[in-house]
């Protein structure tokens, strides 16, 4: 089949943020196409869900499937163990004349207030975007904390915000020349979320408003790290005895970050190294003490985390673009090779 038959037939052609990456991934990597074709009926039926965060969670797994497919040496099952008999990963990966290796794929949603301020952005994206204009918005909010008042008057003021933003860029596309600038601030949030509106010199003739986010609030907790603690707690149970085992997550949050991944695991560690069973013995946990814990935790080889937010100068080292950790204490560990691929993938 081809890009354009399977994504009719996964019925998402109405569905940008499903058809796109999927579409370019496709388009991509033939390997991807291939195991799409072959697994289109799940994959069809996780689509049909009408959840949002779980539509976003079913798009990195199949994110985490090109990703390894990428790899010419790579050839990945998806769910080979069967779904809702016995907990185990979404993928059996295997190699030419080396040992195959389980990969299971968790998404790190975003906080309610982040996840809040994200739908309310891409709500005015698409009312500024949906106005012809020679010219560009920049939208800026300038608070660096959370707010949940902030938010709620920003939603309750929709109406009113998206139709100024429609009679400012109006405006500004009759009056600006090319260059030309002007900051408007919003009414009753003076001095906290204003639109810079910019005529280029590119931009001839009219079309969809171009629309950029300038500065924006980072919706962080002091707990936020944690989440990747939970993460591991939580998936231990479907990895795999007598193989390698590697967790991929992933995050499209600009408040989870590659020392927040390591920090979680290492403090997991340090919480077994103790016997503290109360820690692990609590329900959201799933344990029944410290050394059910390392017994399972012996089943994960490594961890990739993979953010959206990554750019060459985010500081890690060699600029590679995934974050790997290595479990010391796996019963089988990763070796070099499949190392350095999950740390550059992309």
């Amino acid at each position: 089949m081809s890009t354009t038959e399977l994504i009719e037939y996964l019925s998402i052609t109405s569905k940008a943020s499903l058809r796109q990456p999927l579409q370019a991934w496709m388009d991509n990597n033939h390997a991807f196409r291939t195991f799409v074709e072959k697994y289109k009926d799940k994959i069809r039926k996780k689509l049909q869900a009408n959840d949002n965060d779980y539509l976003r969670d079913v798009l990195w797994e199949l994110e985490v499937a090109y990703l390894l497919l990428r790899n010419p040496d790579f050839t990945v099952e998806y769910e080979p163990y069967g779904v809702g008999k016995f907990r185990s990963p979404d993928y059996l990966v295997s190699r030419s004349g080396a040992d195959s290796f389980c990969v299971e794929a968790k998404k790190i949603r975003e906080g309610s207030s982040e996840a809040q301020i994200r739908a309310w952005e891409r709500e005015m994206k698409e009312t500024i975007r949906g106005v012809p204009s020679r010219v560009a918005v920049t939208l800026n909010i300038h608070v660096m904390q959370p707010d949940s008042d902030l938010l709620d008057q920003l939603e309750s003021q929709r109406d009113p915000i998206k139709a100024a933003f429609r009679q400012w860029i109006v405006e500004a596309d009759a009056q600006l020349e090319p260059k030309q600038s002007c900051c408007y601030p919003i009414v009753g949030f003076e001095g906290i979320v204003d639109i810079e509106i910019t005529r280029p010199i590119s931009k001839a003739k009219p079309g969809p408003t171009a629309f950029h986010i300038g500065s924006r609030p980072i919706w962080y907790k002091q707990d936020e790290y944690k989440k990747f603690s939970d993460t591991v707690c939580e998936k231990l149970g479907q990895l795999r005895s007598g193989m390698a085992n590697v967790l991929a997550i992933g995050s499209a949050s600009e408040t989870h970050e590659d020392f927040d991944c390591g920090k979680a695991i290492e403090d997991l560690r340090t919480l077994a190294a103790k016997s503290d069973d109360a820690f692990f013995r609590y329900p959201s946990k799933g344990f029944e003490g410290a050394s059910d814990f390392l017994a399972q935790f012996r089943y994960l080889s490594g961890v990739v985390f993979r953010s959206s937010w990554w750019s060459n100068f985010s500081g890690r080292e060699n600029a590679s673009r995934n974050f790997v950790w290595r479990n010391p204490q796996a019963a089988q560990t990763l070796d070099d090779q499949i190392t350095q691929y999950l740390s550059e993938m992309d």
